[in-house]
């Protein structure tokens, strides 16, 4: 006899398997402008990052760019859906915390990197990439860049398929 958890988890894996099949998206994209934060940030710093899924959904390369930024001090990949805020499940810049000061104007890369499952933090730890990859999938996750004027954030995009 076929234990219900059993079935369930079956069922949770091919569901899980699913979002990131053959039809899934492997390039994501966020536009950052200050006008995306919650509440506005008036500003004429701009950013964009960009996501390349491994084509075995274990990894995703990523790139970030802004220009005009003074005083970043971090940079994370949050779960919300747009006018929404959220958790932080992955730090970009630093890779990890503490939150590390690269004074001065930016015009260029912030970040680039592999996310990989031990990357995932807050509600995600311990979850698989998969969870991560759906969230961006359905325009539930934002990249949003933190400076010493703006500690809440200055810039922030919805990631979205390309």
């Amino acid at each position: 006899m076929v234990k219900a958890g059993s079935v369930l988890a079956v069922a949770l894996a091919l569901m899980s398997a699913a979002s990131v099949g053959p039809h899934a998206p492997t390039a994501y994209v966020a536009h950052l402008w200050g006008r995306e934060q919650v509440p506005t940030v008036v500003t004429k710093a701009w950013g964009v990052a960009t996501f390349e899924v491994a084509g075995d959904g274990a990894s995703i390369r990523y790139r970030l760019e802004v220009s005009r930024l003074v005083n970043v001090q971090m940079a994370h990949i949050h779960v919300a859906p747009p006018g929404q805020n959220g958790p932080v499940v992955v730090w970009l810049y630093p890779a990890a915390p503490p939150p590390q000061l690269r004074p001065g104007r930016l015009d260029g890369e912030l970040a680039s990197g592999v996310i990989t499952v031990a990357q995932l933090a807050g509600p995600l730890s311990r979850q698989p990439l998969s969870a991560l990859l759906e969230r961006m999938r359905v325009g539930e996750a934002y990249v949003n860049v933190h400076t010493v004027a703006h500690p809440a954030g200055e810039i922030r995009g919805q990631i979205l398929p390309r």
